[in-house]
């Protein structure tokens, strides 16, 4: 079954301006490019475009690339056996061929999807051999703005009378921008953004502002009144942590507040239970999902219960330690490890999965540091920024890993280390 997944990126505001190899076409091999193996069954729906959390990957596999190194999920392209073919009447049939050796791919296999070819490079719970070449961006388009602070700036987020752009509708080409009045008053700023190659952000339109009503609840403060607050949006609601220190000390309080793209906000008075300090900075110190707030705890993976701090988790990730913590997906926290103080700085992509509880990491993907923003709508963006010296600097790439078909096989196949695999995924234009 084919998802909306390839639509809705033909429909991404500004995504042809830069990406299509033609005045409406899509480059196969890098949209379709990429191979995961599942070992469960998924729901063949149309609309669903990424894995659910307990879907764990046993394989995959990348177009044109040939997979000589330790990696044990990652097979190799076929290009002798893979082919393209026209009928009579123009129509293209693409045969693509991945094989698998004994030690790769090795598992029971119960759904088979495509995806780009980003995506094929192991996103899920599995490593990637470094010896393989990085994981393409899908870049969609790159830009700088002058006059205004995407993540706040230098050292901590103080957002009084500072806009900070804070979630992005993919469907509609609308910003939402948060600005803090005082303690007891934000607005939510709407734009339209104009998104075409590298006039990204140059000629932005206000649309109209609207007036949260805070009820009587407050921010917290510094003695110099500055507000520091740093944001996460999971495609629905934004969520605001709130602190004056960007150390929260054992037994500290501080705010997360939950606020809706139309105004509606509640926040939740948190308190540190953990044994340990919790990290914050103005960007990637926050992720809410299912109810909990997963935060860096001395640089390992804690999650606080947001109505019920007694109930506070460390999680397992190993030896890896990290700084920054940019999102969820499908189930998945991705975290990085850098040098938040530079720049510009590239760090290493970590994940830990809430159902299965196993972590690894993605070598081969980095993000830079100073800004990560996930799109609504379809979730089918995210951006990234980081301040220069007098100006900020936006990059925008399309989430790799979605999911562009969904083919459950009748029954599950269980590939072991002493077969061989071929896997072949026939592909009909109509």
């Amino acid at each position: 079954m084919v998802t909306n997944a390839l639509r809705y990126i033909i429909n991404l505001p500004g995504f042809l301006g830069k990406n299509s190899v033609g005045a409406y076409q899509l480059p196969w091999t890098r949209y379709l490019g990429g191979l995961l193996l599942f070992d469960s069954r998924m729901d063949e729906d149309p609309n669903k475009i990424f894995p659910d959390p307990g879907a764990k990957m046993v394989g995959c596999a990348v177009y044109d690339k040939t997979n000589a190194g330790t990696n044990t999920f990652m097979g190799s392209y076929n290009p002798t056996e893979s082919m393209t073919t026209t009928d009579e009447n123009g129509k293209s049939t693409v045969k693509l061929v991945y094989d698998f050796t004994t030690a790769q791919g090795n598992g029971p296999i119960s759904c088979v999807c495509l995806t780009d070819a980003a995506g094929g490079y192991a996103l899920y719970d599995s490593n990637v051999d470094g010896s393989l070449t990085d994981a393409p961006y899908n870049e969609v388009f790159t830009g700088f703005d002058d006059n205004v602070i995407w993540s706040g700036g230098y050292g901590n987020a103080n957002l009084l009378n500072t806009e900070k752009m804070a979630a992005f509708d993919d469907t509609t080409g609308i910003s939402y921008w948060l600005k803090v009045i005082n303690k007891n008053q934000i607005k939510i700023i709407r734009k339209y953004e104009t998104m075409y190659k590298a006039s990204v952000f140059r000629t932005r339109s206000t649309l109209d502002a609207i007036d949260v009503d805070m009820g009587d609840d407050e921010f917290l403060a510094t003695s110099g009144n500055e507000i520091y607050i740093t944001t996460y949006f999971d495609g629905t609601l934004l969520w605001l942590l709130n602190y004056t220190n960007e150390s929260i000390g054992v037994n500290s309080d501080f705010t997360i507040s939950s606020l809706s793209l139309d105004g509606q906000f509640h926040m939740y008075h948190m308190k540190n239970t953990f044994s340990k300090s919790i990290r914050v900075h103005k960007t990637a110190s926050l992720t809410v999902y299912n109810g909990r707030a997963y935060l860096s705890v001395e640089s390992k993976l804690g999650s606080l219960n947001i109505t019920n701090t007694a109930d506070a988790r460390m999680h397992d990730i190993g030896s890896f330690t990290f700084s920054d913590i940019f999102m969820e997906r499908s189930g998945r926290i991705y975290f990085g490890s850098g040098n938040h103080g530079a720049y510009n700085t590239s760090v290493t992509l970590y994940y830990y999965n809430t159902e299965t509880e196993e972590y690894g990491s993605i070598p081969n993907k980095t993000f830079a540091n100073d800004g990560f923003l996930i799109s609504g709508g379809h979730h089918m963006l995210y951006f990234r920024s980081y301040r220069g010296y007098n100006r900020t600097y936006y990059y925008c790439y399309l989430n790799s890993g979605y999911l562009a078909t969904i083919n459950n096989l009748p029954s599950t196949v269980t590939k072991t280390a002493d077969k061989t695999m071929k896997v072949t995924y026939t592909i009909t234009e109509v």
